[in-house]
């Protein structure tokens, strides 16, 4: 087991992981997003999160300084790529053909071909990033559920290298930084009795984009169920929620200290709670999902999709929530209330 270290901008919910702005999502949370994206659209989910996470793993810019094509520099960056939490990636092969042997890939279990469209997005945008060539990558075999094999091919197409700046703001501006660790071991990433993965900080707020530009206004009910449904799924998996949910009128102060501990420590931004009877109110500046982004509406629809979905798992009711200000609008914070369906605001 090897400890990995992040810190945590307290004051601002920000965290860094190796320097770069980055946001802990919890193992299953993009796979079940995935999943309802895919009910909903078909294939074309796939190549979007192909894109997505080819787009992103070029942001990590440690990966790839001061390597290029060798065998052990490519071991290295593989190594670093696994520790981020999408699995165990080893160099199988390197001489006429490149064989990547990926073990424990974090959606392993979204489909049972075993064949992710991710991971071939992550391969196929490190490669290019650390050559400089267009790539592309082939799922070749699965020995079982576990591991699977990938072959990268190089042309001598160039391509331009990633921009890693994020409009989040960088690490040297950060004065305070509170030290914390996750544990590491075969590819998978646990922090308390979860596993979880390291994602750029932009990646949702680029994910909404995308599906706004495909779907229009459709894209905010879609991202709002699959972030519900991956919420609810997470709860009822984790002892201690259960107990809360039970328990939870007894329980307010201590669902408000855990909820606001949950965002600060993923770095989805400075979070602060209020637990009622029949309502949650989540206030959080520095929100990770509209940094960067202006809009005449709210847009914040993973957020709002976990606090419905916290709500409705806390309560054992159904409930709406409502982003009621949005920092994309020009409002100073994002603000959420899930309520009962049979109260008011």
């Amino acid at each position: 087991m090897k400890e990995l270290e992040i810190l945590i901008d307290r004051e601002k919910g920000r965290l860094f992981y190796k320097n770069v702005s980055s946001i802990i999502s919890e193992q299953n949370d993009i796979p079940n997003i995935h999943q309802s994206l895919r009910n909903k659209i078909g294939p074309t989910a796939d190549r979007l999160f192909h894109k997505l996470f080819k787009n992103m793993i070029k942001k990590y810019g440690f990966l790839y300084e001061g390597r290029d094509e060798t065998e052990e520099d490519i071991r290295k960056m593989l190594q670093e790529i696994s520790y981020l939490g999408y699995g165990k990636l080893m160099l199988s092969e390197y001489n006429e053909k490149i064989l990547i042997n990926v073990e424990n890939s974090f959606d392993r279990s979204f489909n049972k071909r075993y064949e992710t469209r991710t991971i071939i997005g992550i391969l196929e945008g490190a490669f290019e990033e650390l050559l400089g060539k267009k790539c592309s990558c082939e799922h070749v075999s699965c020995e079982n559920e576990k591991s699977c094999d990938y072959e990268i091919e190089i042309s001598e197409e160039p391509v331009e290298k990633e921009n890693n700046e994020s409009s989040y703001g960088d690490y040297t501006s950060v004065k305070d930084l509170e030290t914390r660790h996750l544990r590491y071991r075969d590819g998978e990433l646990w922090y308390k009795d979860t596993r979880n993965i390291i994602l750029h900080v932009d990646f949702i707020s680029n994910t909404i984009e995308e599906l706004g530009n495909l779907l229009g206004r459709g894209a905010r009910g879609i991202f709002y169920e699959a972030s519900k449904y991956a919420a609810i799924k997470r709860i009822n998996s984790i002892k201690k929620y259960r107990l809360l949910t039970t328990f939870s009128f007894l329980f307010r102060p201590l669902i408000k200290k855990n909820m606001e501990e949950e965002y600060l420590m993923r770095g989805f931004g400075n979070p602060e709670v209020e637990v009622k009877s029949d309502k949650i109110i989540l206030d959080l500046e520095n929100c990770h999902n509209c940094h960067g982004i202006e809009s005449d509406s709210a847009i914040c629809y993973d957020i709002q999709g976990q606090v419905a979905g916290v709500a409705e798992s806390m309560m054992g009711s159904k409930v709406i929530c409502e982003e009621e200000k949005c920092i994309a609008k020009g409002d100073d914070f994002c603000r959420y209330v899930a309520k009962k369906r049979n109260s008011k605001l």
